[in-house]
């Protein structure tokens, strides 16, 4: 059945086509969110890459310091890349659980996620992912602040990183907040 745009699934009599086209949908999802998983890691690392890369010119040449502030700005469209992809890992989590779980829940065993191994280790889960992202994508800035303080003492440009930083934490406290 359609409605405005959006297909609903409604139990028939043959309860084994309902199960078969839920479980198809499932194995699609499911798909979609490791390979989210994969592309948002994925991309940490080519960060994690670049800086090193600016840092190395850097540290090499001392007169290369004001390359330091592609950093904030490469973390800043990372951060809301990163927070994209965890807000649709959410809502494909929410789909499989909440929209195709009542059709699949008739097997003997519980999908992942509405099991219950996944509902306590689901919170830990997100405060060690969240932690892990906001360390790696905003120690760099840190440093950076810091190293150009040193140098260049507060100039304005300065702050403009330290607001960066900030949003860049508000950016990943919304993308995991909606998680919840």
């Amino acid at each position: 059945m359609k409605s405005n745009g959006i297909v609903i699934i409604r139990r028939s009599k043959n309860q084994h086509i309902d199960n078969s086209i839920s479980s198809k949908f499932y194995e699609s999802a499911r798909l979609e969110l490791i390979n989210r998983i994969n592309l948002r890691n994925q991309l940490l690392s080519w960060y994690m890459a670049v800086v090193a890369a600016v840092a190395g010119f850097v540290f090499k040449d001392i007169t290369n310091f004001v390359l330091l502030y592609v950093i904030a700005f490469f973390a800043l469209g990372v951060s809301l890349i990163i927070s994209q992809h965890n807000s649709i890992i959410g809502c494909i989590e929410k789909y499989c659980a909440l929209e195709l779980g009542p059709f699949i829940e008739n097997e003997k065993v519980h999908q992942w996620d509405n099991s219950i191994a996944f509902k306590k280790y689901r919170k830990q889960g997100f405060i060690f992912v969240a932690l892990g992202h906001s360390i790696l994508i905003n120690a760099p800035i840190l440093v950076s602040i810091v190293y150009l303080w040193s140098q260049v003492g507060p100039v304005n440009e300065l702050f403009v990183l330290f607001f960066i930083l900030i949003a860049i934490f508000l950016i990943f406290y919304k993308g995991y907040a909606d998680r919840k």
